[in-house]
């Protein structure tokens, strides 16, 4: 009976495992981390609405300031009398 190994507890084998997969796998820096983290939430974060597209784009775009408003009315008003003539 001396000569037969002791039998190996749950804890050792998956601490046995544990240092196997570590060097295993790669070692990652903090930004490498935080990369792969990114692109996982981006690949998880819903979809944009057409709705919510044209906002944004809407939202980028310069205000139109008086003259510009001022000169639309004017294009707008010399159309309409050319229809009428």
């Amino acid at each position: 009976m001396a000569s037969e190994k002791p039998a190996v507890s749950g804890v050792a084998k998956y601490l046995a495992r544990q240092i196997l997969s570590r060097k295993e796998a790669p070692i990652l820096s903090g930004v490498s981390r935080y990369l792969a983290i990114q692109a996982i939430s981006a690949k998880n974060a819903p979809k944009a609405s057409g709705v919510a597209k044209y906002m944004e784009k809407q939202a980028v775009l310069p205000a139109a300031s008086g003259v510009s408003k001022y000169m639309a009315k004017k294009i707008i008003s010399a159309r309409e009398n050319l229809a009428r003539v």
